[in-house]
C-alpha cells in the first residue's frame, strides 16, 4: 500500500510532506537503502532490533533514540503495524508470505498484551464470580439477576472489565455455529 496523504488523515505533516516529495520510483529508492544497509552488514530484522533499544550504543545516540521515541508515539505507528497484519496479496494466494505477520502479530498481541490486560480485568473482578457453596443451590441458582454481574463488568471505574466486555462485543459471534 502506497502512502497518499488524502487516504489517511491519521499522518502527521511531516510524513505528509515526505509522502508528496518522494516522487516516483518509491521502490527503487527502498531498493538502494536495504543495498546499502546489506554493505554496512545490516539486514531489516537487525537494523529494527538494533533501532528498537537492543544495543547499549543505540540507546544512547542521541539521534536513534530522537527517531525511536518519535516512532513509539507517533499516531502512524498503529497504520504501520495494522499494515503488517494486513498485507496487499494477490487473490485466492495460498503462499505463506501473502498472508502477511496474521499469526505473529496474533500471538504478540495476545501474549504480551491482551491477555495481560484482560487477564488483569479478570483477576480485579475475581470476587464477583466467585460463589460461596451455599449459594450454588437450585433455588439460588434459579433466581440468580445475571443483568447485576453484567452491569458491574461492563463498567468502567466500578471494578468492571471494560477491555475484556469491549473484546466480547467485538466479535461477529453469530458466525460462530455449535453442534
Amino acid at each position: 500500500m502506497v502512502l497518499h496523504p488524502t487516504d489517511l488523515v491519521q499522518v502527521s505533516a511531516h510524513t505528509q510532506h515526505l509522502c508528496e516529495n518522494l516522487g516516483s520510483h518509491r521502490a527503487a529508492k527502498v531498493a538502494v537503502v536495504l543495498a546499502y544497509m546489506n554493505n554496512l552488514g545490516l539486514n531489516l530484522f537487525f537494523f529494527l532490533n538494533l533501532v528498537s533499544w537492543n544495543d547499549l550504543d543505540c540507546i544512547t545516540h542521541l539521534k536513534i533514540h530522537y527517531e525511536h521515541s518519535t516512532l513509539m508515539v507517533s499516531e502512524e505507528l498503529p497504520l504501520n503495524i495494522t499494515q503488517w497484519h494486513q498485507l496487499p496479496q494477490s487473490t485466492n494466494s495460498m503462499h505463506v508470505q501473502a498472508h502477511g505477520a496474521i499469526s505473529v502479530l496474533e500471538c504478540f498481541a495476545f501474549t504480551y498484551h491482551i491477555g495481560d490486560v484482560i487477564g488483569g480485568e479478570l483477576e480485579g473482578i475475581r470476587h464477583v464470580l466467585q460463589c460461596p457453596p451455599e449459594d450454588l443451590s437450585m433455588e439460588e441458582l434459579c433466581t440468580l439477576f445475571i443483568e447485576d454481574p453484567i452491569l458491574k463488568l461492563s463498567t468502567p471505574g466500578f471494578g468492571g472489565t471494560p477491555q475484556f466486555w469491549s473484546l466480547l462485543l467485538s466479535r461477529d459471534w453469530h458466525r460462530y455455529t455449535y453442534p
